[in-house]
């Protein structure tokens, strides 16, 4: 496996943590790359999702498809080596690449996410747990999502059976905990239509 060069690894109660952001969707409903756009002070929304990850002192890649345009990063970028299978694919492609006991998961098009709700998380997560995500009154939030890396095979096996889904996932996998998180639903917000954008924002992303 390959080493993350220019980070240190630490540990969270013995936890060897990778922080992956998920940036090779299409973006087709945003009209354009959402990795490439660009908030009010100007960060692109991958480098703030990425620097976002950094402050919590673990170690981060992106995941991104083939080919696909992409700011410079300070961290290492792994392409899907399964095209056109969603998130699942990606994170399946990190997880053959660079190994740690457990991923933190982060999609790119998450501007309102905070360190503070992403370290609740981190410390929520116990060893012989296999995912921990947070839960809205009935409602799964798919991401953040800390994945162990023992769910690796059961990923494997879903995609071999074209299942794609990150609900279904979880609830095939045991030991899955659920944080509440109904007093943080608005960092849960995506950025996935140009009115997304305007509403997080006050940005028309098509001026």
């Amino acid at each position: 496996m390959k080493p993350l060069p220019g980070c240190v690894a630490i540990m969270t109660e013995k936890i060897k943590w990778l922080g992956v952001v998920l940036a090779g969707g299409q973006s087709r409903r945003f009209g354009r790359s959402k990795a490439l756009f660009a908030g009010p002070d100007g960060a692109l929304l991958l480098n703030r999702t990425v620097e976002l990850l950094k402050s919590l002192r673990i170690n981060v890649c992106v995941s991104a498809r083939g080919g696909q345009e992409l700011p410079e990063l300070a961290c290492p970028v792994v392409q899907d080596f399964i095209p056109g299978c969603g998130p699942l694919g990606g994170i399946l492609s990190v997880m053959q690449a660079h190994r740690a006991d457990a991923y933190l998961l982060l999609t790119c098009d998450m501007p309102l996410m905070t360190k503070s709700v992403l370290k609740s998380l981190l410390d929520s997560f116990l060893h012989d747990q296999s995912a921990a995500v947070y839960r809205v009154q009935n409602r799964v939030e798919c991401f953040p999502l800390v994945l162990a890396s023992s769910a690796r095979g059961l990923i494997q096996e879903r995609l071999s059976q074209g299942l794609l889904d990150i609900q279904g996932l979880l609830q095939a996998l045991p030991k899955v905990k659920y944080l509440d998180g109904h007093s943080l639903e608005d960092f849960f917000a995506n950025m996935n239509t140009p009115k997304d954008a305007e509403k997080i924002f006050g940005v028309d992303p098509a001026k």
